[in-house]
């Protein structure tokens, strides 16, 4: 199969949590026409939930090698929980080790969603956040808290929807 007649502008790679559906969609009507969409699933045997989501990006190099022969014009790993867990150094980190070993980008949802934030001009920003207060915690304001530091953010109860107040120490 010849990219120049399948996917003239070239192959979208994705990377998508291995029980979430919705990315897969999503990446499937968002690339212009020649330009095809091909998801790979982001896979851990570990039983922990958070320990999935870390092994989802300290896995990522193997997982790209699912791709085999395949080389994607870029690589989008749709899954902010990742970063939340290891943090902002050490996802570049793997990104830049994945991007000279396949030979071609690798971006991260969390890091397309600052690229959007400094686009926007934000400086402030509110979260809420549908995760357990491990997973939330990196959205506490703090002292060095980052390009876009949260003025509010809460957490919501898990498993559940209804939103409680946020914690102390939480503005």
């Amino acid at each position: 199969m010849s990219q120049t007649r399948y996917a003239g502008l070239g192959r979208l790679g994705v990377g998508t949590p291995q029980a979430n559906p919705t990315v897969e969609d999503e990446f499937a009507i968002m690339p212009p026409r020649g330009m095809s969409s091909n998801v790979v699933r982001l896979t851990s045997t570990a039983e922990d939930p958070l320990e999935r989501l870390r092994r989802y990006i300290e896995d990522l190099d193997d997982t790209l090698g699912d791709f085999d022969v395949l080389k994607p014009a870029v690589f989008g790993f749709a899954c902010t929980g990742s970063t939340y867990l290891v943090g902002h150094e050490r996802e570049r980190e793997i990104v830049a080790a994945c991007e000279a070993r396949r030979g071609y980008p690798v971006v991260t949802a969390a890091e397309a969603i600052l690229w959007a934030l400094d686009r926007l001009n934000a400086r402030r920003i509110v979260v809420i956040a549908p995760y357990p207060p491990a997973l939330a915690s990196p959205f506490r304001p703090g002292p060095e808290p980052g390009p876009h530091p949260p003025t509010r953010a809460a957490s919501t109860t898990w498993p559940g929807a209804r939103l409680r107040r946020p914690s102390p120490g939480w503005t």
